[in-house]
């Protein structure tokens, strides 16, 4: 009898040999109709199914729309609800606030300055609850925990009065702080550990002159001015995200910048020296027009982070691949729809793969591209022989091998790596042997 090898954990996912050398395969987008105008789009489990259901905020009229995954990555339109008549939901994001299973929202209101809770009550019913003030302008919703207590922050980038708002939330209440940013009209903030201390610090695009990256360090969730990086040139910066780019110990930046005049759009990296300090990267052309909102993830799973980007002007989407140590593959640009701005990520269909949201205000619609990257177990340690099933003429590999170590000195059948092939190896061999009869590798 065989047994198939099987997958020990999540986090051992593996590539197929050669896949990261391929432009990352993505489906075409395939629209979800939603009301005029949509800002934002969170991703969660709303209706409790275990499959990942969509959260949109559109503006006429003012309210959530949500779209219930079957699983496959086909959405319905589901529930909406009211914001309120000229409240302008913008930014969204989900988390249990209260504990109960269910994912509540977080809104941020912006023609009234306001981030807002939405309580989830079971069975797709919301009701507004606590809020807290937000600066005037808010862009964005970017969550995240700089205080370390369990409960979530999160963060806005305030366009007209140069702030960002900390927004806290502790079980349904929320309050919020506002930060200057160091600038002026900050477009984007995001969140992650910039001086490997275990918490997440901030960094900020502030767009008009002088144009620059704000980075805040964070000491118990108080935000501190740590660095002021000048972008140079005439380009100016967009959108900022957080990610380890180049392979080391440290997350670097990725910030969108552009220059309209003279055609100028590119992702750049900002290449983390330690110490809050941080060398600009190589300019990486996005093949699209006004690059906004940036996100660097590992979109193939091998193990680098790649990018994506909005070009709002053009109304597309640009996927960068990671191809070891901070180097990139040219940009494949795929059109979405008009003033494509948003992108969320999660697993929309059953394949394990990070998929992409993106949502097009002008087009008056979400975009799904489900993400076909091909994923294979790691080799499982009890097939000795490699060819993919653990069976006994895996023991009898193992035995020749360890016979012919100790013949010739060779450690081919060093099972626990100690450096020796002796019979402890047996030992190990045998029991990982008899874990995989058990489904364990």
């Amino acid at each position: 009898m065989k047994f198939p090898c099987a997958l020990a954990a999540p986090a051992a996912i593996v590539l197929s040999a050669g896949a990261s050398l391929a432009a990352i395969p993505f489906d075409p987008p395939v629209s979800v109709a939603a009301p005029q105008r949509p800002s934002t789009t969170a991703i969660a489990d709303f209706d409790g199914d275990l499959d990942l259901d969509l959260a949109v905020t559109t503006d006429t009229p003012d309210k959530i729309s949500f779209f219930l995954n079957d699983g496959s990555g086909v959405f319905t339109a589901g529930p909406t609800v009211l914001t309120g008549g000229g409240t302008g939901p913008e930014g969204i994001a989900a988390h249990d606030l209260d504990g109960d299973g269910d994912q509540d929202l977080v809104v941020v209101l912006q023609n009234i300055n306001t981030a807002r809770v939405f309580v989830n009550n079971g069975a797709m019913t919301f009701a507004a609850g606590s809020s807290a003030p937000v600066g005037s302008d808010a862009r964005g919703l970017y969550k995240t925990d700089l205080n370390g207590a369990g409960g979530p922050e999160f963060l806005t980038a305030n366009r007209d009065d140069n702030t960002i708002t900390v927004i806290s939330a502790t079980g349904l209440t929320l309050s919020s702080t506002a930060v200057n940013s160091g600038g002026i009209e900050p477009r984007a903030a995001a969140a992650g550990d910039l001086d490997g201390d275990g918490d997440n610090d901030v960094a900020v695009t502030n767009h008009d002159d002088p144009p620059n990256i704000v980075v805040f360090s964070n000491t118990g969730g108080a935000l501190a001015i740590a660095a002021t990086i000048p972008i140079g040139g005439t380009v100016r910066p967009n959108g900022i995200d957080i990610g380890n780019v180049d392979g080391d110990t440290d997350n670097d930046l990725v910030v969108t910048v552009d220059d309209d005049d003279q055609g100028l759009n590119f992702v750049r990296p900002y290449l983390n020296n330690g110490a809050f300090s941080f060398t600009p990267g190589a300019n990486l052309p996005t093949g699209g027009s006004n690059p906004d909102t940036v996100v660097a993830r590992d979109l193939d799973l091998d193990g680098d982070t790649d990018i994506a980007v909005t070009n709002q002007d053009s109304g597309s989407l640009s996927i960068l691949e990671n191809t070891g140590a901070g180097a990139f593959a040219a940009a494949i640009v795929t059109p979405i729809g008009t003033r494509a701005e948003h992108i969320a990520i999660g697993t929309l269909d059953a394949n394990a793969t990070p998929d992409i949201v993106v949502t097009a205000r002008d087009a008056n619609a979400a975009f799904i591209l489900l993400n076909d990257t091909v994923i294979t177990p790691p080799p499982c340690p009890a097939d000795f022989n490699g060819d993919n099933a653990v069976t006994s003429a895996d023991i009898t590999s193992f035995l020749n091998a360890w016979f012919a170590d100790l013949a010739g000195g060779t450690t081919v059948a060093d099972f626990n790596a100690s450096g020796a092939t002796n019979s402890a190896d047996i030992t190990a061999f045998l029991a990982a042997w008899f874990a995989a009869l058990d489904g364990t590798c």
